[in-house]
């Protein structure tokens, strides 16, 4: 879960609805994408704006990948090779291969301006 103004996630386990122990990633997390094999969470720090991977077998943080301004939203492909990136409100997209931890380059959505949530 994305503990959005405290630059933390805590993960819960969904078996016995229990909250386990924050752990730090980028400020104001805002949205979360889990790869298909489960073993990566990818969290979208809209305020630093960067994508933080946090490995869900160690709840250890890895290195954070820099995708633009204001990271709001994320998405992975099925087969997880590709994390897709909402930036706003520069509306770009920054994809992110997730096996080598780097972005691809930005691209201009249709749409540069999206309403505040």
């Amino acid at each position: 879960m994305a503990n959005y103004g405290s630059a933390t996630v805590t993960p819960v386990n969904l078996a016995s609805r229990k909250a386990g122990n924050a752990i730090n990633v980028g400020a104001d997390p805002a949205a979360v994408a889990v790869t298909p094999n489960g073993r990566t969470v990818y969290v979208a720090d809209e305020g630093s704006g960067t994508v933080t991977p946090v490995d869900v077998a160690t709840d250890r943080p890895g290195q954070p990948v820099t995708v633009g301004a204001g990271p709001r939203a994320i998405a992975m492909t099925p087969g997880g090779r590709i994390a897709y990136v909402l930036n706003w409100p520069g509306g770009s997209v920054t994809p992110i291969d997730t096996v080598t931890a780097t972005r691809w380059r930005r691209s201009r959505s249709a749409r540069t301006r999206w309403p505040s949530p």
